[in-house]
């Protein structure tokens, strides 16, 4: 169906979004009072997605953070083998999700979760369990991905759908979203050492049970889906019935295509792949980097937990500069920090640059995603959020599938399990690859940014 040019351009120009994040600044009264204000006027439903978003993000974290080692100890897999079924995993969550994009603008938010809660829930279950290359083969390559993508991001439809009366209270309700999710990784990464340290391995030869630590961790993550579920079936009403939702077709993607802030926003995401590969690696690289190195006791666990503690402080203390300046020098601001990261490991292999790894990469997160959470969606029309996440979202997916394709080389060559090592070179290899992030954004500023609001 041919769209007029008015419909197709005024609900995707970014500039009004940004006019109305002007209109809160501290000098009309948005200090720390105002948003303990807006907290406790937030809808129902939106704390109800906060306690789903933090259930799953829960057990998001506990297989990203777990499923390379899972890999290698209890299927065999080679360190190029896990990172690359790491890697391929990743990037199939985008996949679905693009394809799926539509469908979610079409079910809604309720059923898209119930869905996609209940796939997670037979999948992790059966992941746990299995002892079989093919049903893990299966697990990984479907219906996990599948699960994820009508999950996490639905979520995040939910959000701006039952806020977007409101700029101010849209803004905190998504800062929130974002501890939220941090908060998650937060309580996850330390539970990976505790399981270890707690949790026997269990046997029970005459039954042939064999279950380890890993595999209770998946289980449990099965057991919160269930609770997620349940939250959703009860709770969670799509507030978009009020408005038919749009039809399932290729005008969906075409209609997204002739944006151009769409197109400033892939652009941002593309030049972000560097930065955002270094949170891939603390995931799939930094846990063996540390027990090569450290020893099988090393606190990887613990020492991730530190990237959420700290990106939920930096979080609330830098919300000013969202509300002073435009995103775009914000996110290259904190890119940069992140991008310096992994050559403090380069320095030398000490948990003194362990741990200051860890903080700035989480300084700079602090600084530059929540100014990008908001904005990914932001940028849709409503009704047809899912299409737009989901073009947005799988530029960003390719970090998954690059650190996949790298960590495990990177590993076997600078940091194999056994024989000589040297790791410094490994780190200093991915540092200057995410520096080019920030520095190819400082140079395309001008076509990243919206015409009318480069001002800074």
């Amino acid at each position: 169906m041919k769209m007029k040019s008015s419909e197709e351009n005024a609900p995707l120009v970014v500039k009004p979004i940004y006019h109305e994040q002007k209109a809160v600044k501290p000098a009309d009264g948005f200090g720390f009072s105002r948003v303990y204000d807006i907290v406790n006027s937030l809808p129902k439903e939106v704390w109800f997605m906060y306690a789903i978003k933090y259930l799953e993000s829960y057990s998001f974290f506990i297989l990203a953070y777990s499923l390379v080692l899972y890999l290698s100890e209890e299927f065999g897999f080679g360190d190029e083998q896990a990172s690359w079924a790491y890697g391929i995993y990743g990037i199939l969550v985008s996949v679905y999700g693009l394809a799926m994009g539509a469908f979610i603008d079409s079910m809604g938010v309720r059923n898209s979760l119930l869905v996609g809660l209940s796939l997670l829930i037979v999948s992790r279950a059966v992941l746990a369990l299995t002892h079989s290359i093919i049903l893990l083969v299966i697990l990984l390559a479907i219906a996990l991905p599948v699960g994820a993508a009508l999950t996490l991001p639905v979520l995040q439809i939910g959000i701006k759908r039952h806020t977007e009366d409101d700029s101010s209270t849209r803004a905190v309700a998504f800062s929130g979203f974002y501890i939220v999710m941090n908060v998650s990784a937060m309580t996850a990464a330390p539970c990976i050492d505790a399981f270890h340290r707690l949790v026997p391995l269990l046997r029970h030869e005459s039954l042939g049970i064999h279950i380890t630590p890993y595999r209770l961790l998946i289980l449990a993550g099965a057991l919160l889906s269930c609770a997620s579920l349940w939250l959703t079936f009860k709770y969670i009403h799509d507030e978009e019935r009020q408005a038919p939702h749009p039809p399932v077709s290729l005008d969906s993607f075409r209609h997204v295509f002739k944006s151009s802030a769409f197109w400033r926003f892939v652009l941002l995401a593309v030049l972000l792949l560097g930065v955002r590969s270094i949170y891939r690696h603390l995931d799939a690289t930094f846990p063996k980097y540390m027990v090569r190195n450290f020893g099988k006791d090393a606190p990887f666990g613990s020492l991730i937990a530190l990237n959420p503690f700290c990106v939920v402080i930096v979080t609330i203390l830098s919300a000013p500069l969202g509300l002073t300046y435009h995103p775009v020098p914000v996110i290259i601001f904190g890119s940069f920090i992140s991008s310096l990261s992994p050559l403090v490991l380069a320095l030398g292999t000490t948990y003194t640059n362990a741990i200051i790894f860890v903080l700035l990469l989480s300084i700079g997160e602090g600084i530059w995603s929540p100014r990008l959470y908001e904005y990914s969606v932001m940028i849709a029309e409503k009704g047809r959020e899912g299409t737009y996440m989901a073009l947005a979202a799988a530029p960003m997916f390719l970090a998954t599938l690059l650190t996949g394709a790298t960590s495990g080389t990177l590993l076997e060559r600078y940091s194999p399990e056994t024989g000589e090592r040297h790791p410094e070179i490994m780190w200093a290899i991915i540092g200057l690859t995410s520096v080019l992030s920030p520095v190819l954004m400082l140079l395309l500023r001008r076509v990243i940014e919206e015409p009318h609001n480069h001002k800074e």
